[in-house]
């Protein structure tokens, strides 16, 4: 599987994602929590799209 960045929100009991999107059991996955500020959740979307972009096997390091 693609390292891939998808949108989620919080409803108060759970994670959901904000589009389907499928993934297999046990996927392992990095969870990052945005403020809602505007300005700086868009700094923290596209510092996490760089750094995925730029550096696909950086999610190996977490296995």
């Amino acid at each position: 599987m693609n390292v891939v960045s998808l949108s989620a929100h919080f409803d108060g009991k759970s994670i959901q994602l904000d589009k389907p999107y499928k993934l297999e059991p046990n996927t392992k996955l990095i969870i990052t929590v945005i403020p809602e500020q505007s300005d700086e959740q868009e700094s923290w979307l596209n510092l996490w799209q760089n750094i995925i972009g730029k550096t696909p096997k950086i999610i190996e390091n977490f296995k």
